[in-house]
């Protein structure tokens, strides 16, 4: 359901509920844990931060690089979140519903 990092490390989520990181040489799976929520829609991020949405809950999350634990976490701007990305110093985010693409802030 979501895509993306960058060169050096590829964040994945699926409709499995699961969140990965993925080998950029081949795609294959490094690692893999539940999504937070039940319902992940859109990862992205780069080595030194995971950003995540969930659609079951309206969450945007911060996830640990190391465990893919939640650091932090809130509420979506819109209902049915459906894309994220960015890096430490900005996050991008997309609601399916709302037709809209929003800045949000990183602190």
């Amino acid at each position: 359901f979501g895509i993306g990092g960058d060169p050096s490390v590829i964040w994945h989520c699926d409709l499995g509920d699961q969140v990965y990181e993925l080998s950029v040489a081949d795609f294959s799976v490094i690692r893999s844990a539940p999504s937070p929520g039940g319902g992940p829609s859109g990862i992205g991020g780069d080595p030194s931060v995971i950003w995540h949405c969930d659609r079951e809950v309206d969450l945007v999350y911060e996830l640990s690089v190391a465990d893919f634990s939640v650091i932090r976490s809130a509420p979506s701007p819109d209902i049915y979140p459906s894309g994220i990305g960015g890096d430490p110093s900005v996050i991008w985010h997309c609601d399916y519903l709302a037709d809209q693409v929003y800045e949000l802030a990183t602190g």
